[in-house]
């Protein structure tokens, strides 16, 4: 007789549900606003939602997130990129296990609001999301905030330099780097054949 070989166990594992959230800024006036959808549930403790869905057949995040937002928005967004995933134990209106959050940057919100379901709100008068989508939109409005003030930091150190390099004194036509005069070793002492004495 022979032996039987031991078939590898069944894994009792599912797969992990995933959600695509899109975080919608917009500027107005002097705020960046967020496009926010109505809850499909009226039962949900939450109004609003942030738009997500699932990735469809082979759709990747990235296109699921630009579905996602156009579908939001009515129109193309100018930019779409991943923020990060999201994995705690935060409820989502979705029950996902698992989010991935995308930021879609709009130039003009104004000219962009699809329908009644949907709204723009000031970052500092956003409504109460769930819980996970509430910490993938203070992430997504914190790390948009880093990066400006990187950019700018940047900038101005790139300008002041550029500032300060091509001033020049009133009294002298050196320049100054870094607010110093920089100054070259005169050849007073010099011979015909140009060396130094």
């Amino acid at each position: 007789m022979r032996e039987r070989t031991p078939s590898p166990p069944r894994s009792s594992a599912r797969p992990a549900t995933l959600s695509v959230d899109v975080v919608t800024i917009s500027p107005q006036a002097d705020n960046l606003a967020v496009l926010l959808a109505k809850s499909p549930d009226a039962r949900a403790r939450e109004r609003w939602i942030l738009p997500w869905d699932a990735p469809r057949g082979e759709e990747s995040l990235a296109d699921a997130a630009t579905r996602v937002a156009r579908a939001a928005l009515g129109a193309a967004t100018a930019v779409t990129e991943q923020i990060r995933a999201f994995g705690d134990n935060k409820r989502h209106p979705g029950d996902a296990e698992v989010s991935v959050g995308f930021v879609a940057l709009v130039p003009n919100a104004e000219n962009h609001l699809p329908d009644a379901e949907h709204a723009w709100f000031g970052q500092g008068n956003l409504p109460t999301l769930a819980p996970r989508q509430r910490a993938i939109a203070r992430q997504t409005l914190h790390q948009l905030a880093a990066d400006h003030a990187r950019r700018a930091d940047h900038q101005n150190l790139h300008t002041n330099l550029l500032l300060s390099g091509a001033r020049r004194s009133r009294r002298s036509d050196k320049p100054l780097i870094c607010n110093r005069r920089i100054t070259f070793p005169e050849r007073r002492n010099a011979r015909p054949d140009g060396r130094l004495l």
